[in-house]
């Protein structure tokens, strides 16, 4: 199951590196990440509630209430994740933010190794630390800075999404019922489906018109469908190392950059020097020999 794992991880890597973009899209369009949480909040929830009956997670519900509590920890901390990823996109441009949700694994390791009373052996520090390496050679080696705003609401985005990670991986763990891709769907499924139901006050405030949700279709698609392959890949190989192979984005959003700015797509990505697109290489091959250690290390261990 170790390669079925890697392969999902990827697979969510590249889903999410089109969904930053899509993202970015509607929020040049619309100037609002509040009007692209609440529309792809609906879209996902809608087509959830479709599906959830032929996937629902019974044995998440067999006598234990405890799941009660994941459920309203992950609506929490996901939609806290998610706003401060939309607020962080408006000071960071997206092939530069990809790279930088690669210091999650940072915060998710000592969560894992401290709470959960799971260390790494050194291969897997070595491939956390090759992450983070990609993160700084990504954004810290050019003159551009980061606003103080920005990094704020960059490390609430880390530290929320951390949370999420392990909580929904322990829903998915038991909510198997020894079919961990069943189990993984309907919990994505079952967590989207509540998260557009909490959106629906919203609409008080946020006027959601159809064309605000024609517009958020790319995104929420691609993104619940990234968040079901994500959700399988956790529950094969727990959130840390499913998050070193999802840092592949790194490498993907590169490369999604690069066309945009060759087609013209300022809408979406501004152009960089060629000096920045060195940089931005170099930590894709950082980030690749960060997986590589991780995954070596997950191996031997």
């Amino acid at each position: 199951m170790l390669f079925q794992g890697m392969l999902l991880g990827v697979i969510t890597a590249v889903l999410q590196s089109f969904s930053y973009l899509a993202s970015a899209w509607f929020i040049r369009r619309h100037d609002s990440a509040l009007k692209l949480l609440i529309s792809s909040h609906l879209i996902m929830g809608g087509a959830s509630a479709v599906l959830l009956p032929f996937f629902f997670p019974v044995k998440l519900f067999s006598g234990n209430s405890g799941s009660y509590l994941f459920l309203g920890l992950w609506i929490i901390t996901f939609t806290l994740g998610q706003g401060g990823f939309f607020f962080t996109q408006k000071h960071i441009e997206s092939s530069r933010l990809a790279s930088l949700l690669g210091l999650k694994i940072v915060v998710l390791a000592l969560i894992w190794c401290c709470g959960y009373g799971n260390p790494l052996n050194w291969l897997q520090i070595c491939g956390v630390g090759l992450s983070v390496a990609a993160a700084f050679v990504m954004n810290w080696s050019g003159a551009v800075q980061l606003s103080f705003k920005g990094i704020v609401a960059l490390i609430i985005t880390l530290i929320a999404f951390s949370v999420t990670d392990i909580t929904e991986t322990n829903m998915v763990l038991v909510a198997d019922n020894g079919d961990i891709v069943f189990a993984g769907i309907a919990v994505t499924l079952l967590c989207y489906v509540t998260l557009g139901i909490f959106s629906l006050p919203f609409l008080f405030k946020v006027r959601v018109s159809w064309k605000m949700l024609r517009d958020a279709l790319p995104f929420a698609a691609l993104w619940l469908i990234s968040q079901i392959s994500l959700l399988i890949c956790f529950g094969i190989l727990r959130p840390v190392f499913g998050n070193v192979i999802q840092s592949s984005r790194c490498i993907f959003s590169v490369l999604l950059g690069c066309l945009a700015c060759h087609f013209g797509w300022q809408v979406m990505e501004h152009k960089a020097s060629l000096m920045t697109w060195i940089r931005r290489a170099i930590a894709a091959l950082l980030m690749i020999g960060g997986i590589a250690c991780f995954s070596f290390g997950k191996i031997i261990g």
